[in-house]
């Protein structure tokens, strides 16, 4: 195996590892796919550089803020990669409500960000709120909001003020 090619297969093996979150450090990568040591800590260096993986203090390694972007790149969403790991918690505070981030192709959704509230068990007791977000009029993605159980008709509506204010920031990235 020719070195461009061992270091593209290392590649591949430590993206995955990493994507799955199970990578305490680079040398439990050499054990558990059987990479050469030099290349391991060459392709991980080379990777925590450009973003896609990023080491811990105590060296587990996890996704980089790049291979977030990379991901949401996939669904043609990218520049929302950033804005939403900051303003999605942000409603959930300021809420108390589940916030999620869906993205659509048209015929089905897939769950890009999932904020869960405290008080949130999993099972939908109540209709979310469902906030499209559009460019060009078409829908691409979905913020949906789940309120918390017995919310107020004027904790309902601030909810809804600021889940249309963050949809539309959100939709102001993807226009660029």
């Amino acid at each position: 195996m020719s070195k461009e090619t061992a270091g593209i297969a290392a590649f591949s093996r430590i993206f995955s590892s990493v994507a799955a979150g199970d990578v305490e450090n680079v040398a439990s990568l050499i054990d558990s796919q059987g990479i050469v040591r030099s290349t391991a800590f060459d392709v991980v260096k080379r990777m925590e550089a450009a973003g896609l993986i990023a080491k811990q203090i105590d060296g587990h390694l996890m996704p980089g803020v790049t291979a977030g972007v990379f991901a949401y790149a996939g669904v043609h969403l990218g520049p929302l990669f950033g804005p939403a790991q900051t303003l999605l918690p942000w409603l959930r505070e300021k809420t108390n409500a589940s916030i999620a981030l869906l993205a659509s192709d048209g015929a089905s959704l897939t769950t890009l960000l999932n904020y869960a509230a405290k008080w949130d068990k999993g099972k939908q007791i109540a209709a979310p709120l469902i906030v499209p977000i559009k460019v060009h009029n078409v829908e691409v993605t979905r913020l949906r909001v789940a309120l918390f159980p017995g919310a107020s008709a004027e904790e309902t509506k601030k909810c809804e003020e600021l889940a249309m204010a963050t949809a539309r920031e959100l939709q102001s990235y993807l226009r660029g």
